[in-house]
Parts: C-alpha cells; structure tokens; sequence
C-alpha cells in the first residue's frame, strides 16, 4: 500500500469524476426523457394529421360518387340553365337600374320647375307687398 494520503487524494479525484459522469448522465436521460416527450407529441400529431386526411378523402370521395351518378351533361347542362337565370337577372336589374335613373332625373326636373314658381310667387308677393307699403307711404305724405 502507498500513502494514506495519496490513496485518499486519488479516490477523491476518481469521486469527482464519478459524479461528474453520473451528473452528464442524468443530464443525457433527461434530454432523451424530453425528446421522447416531443416525439409523443409529433406522433400524436401526426395520427390527428392521418385521421383528417382519412375524413377529406372520404368527403372527396363521396362527393366523386355523387358526381358520378350526377353525370357530368346533367351538371352542366343545370350550370348553362343557371347561366342563363343569372343573365336574366343582370338584364332586369340593368333595366331596373335605368329605370331608376329617369326616374331620378325626372323627379329632379319636377322639383326644379316647383322651385322656380315658389320663387316666382314669392316676388309676385314681395312685389305686391312693397307696392302696398309704397302706396301707404305716399297716403301718409299726402296728408
């Protein structure tokens, strides 16, 4: 045996690299802990991913049969009726529209002619009222 002292020196050194590796260790078991953690979370996301893709595909596949038994000339054949439907509509709506506007128009025109009688009358009046106190005035100096 060598020198108590040595030997305790050494074991303390080989102490301290035992914890040193025990520490690495933990901290190595606790990042796997944690990306085993986030590994969950990306197969679970990725199950929620395949069971949306499962109802889309089911929905396109639904939607391929409905079309099917549609059959395409009913589909465009109902798309040309509604084509038409709408061009009628934008032809009455067109007119409705212009309609609107002469209407416009005329009503602005009525009002107009109703504004210029009403100022007319209104100087008739003004004109008949400054006559009257103009006559009224000459009776007053006449007397």
């Amino acid at each position: 045996m060598g020198d108590p002292k040595q030997d305790f020196l050494n074991a303390e050194e080989q102490l301290k690299q035992l914890v040193a590796a025990l520490e690495e260790l933990q901290t190595e078991a606790v990042s796997y802990k944690d990306a085993g953690k986030e590994l969950s979370e990306v197969s679970d996301g990725l199950q929620s991913l395949v069971e949306r893709m499962k109802e889309s595909g089911k929905a396109v596949q639904d939607s391929i049969k409905l079309l099917s038994e549609i059959g395409a000339p009913e589909i465009l054949g109902r798309l040309g009726d509604l084509e038409g439907d709408v061009g009628e509509v934008s032809s009455n709506l067109q007119g409705i529209s212009e309609e609107a506007k002469e209407s416009m128009a005329n009503l602005e025109k009525t009002i107009g002619e109703k504004l210029n009688k009403i100022d007319k009358f209104q100087l008739i009046i003004l004109s008949g009222v400054g006559a009257g106190v103009l006559f009224s005035l000459i009776s007053l100096l006449m007397k």
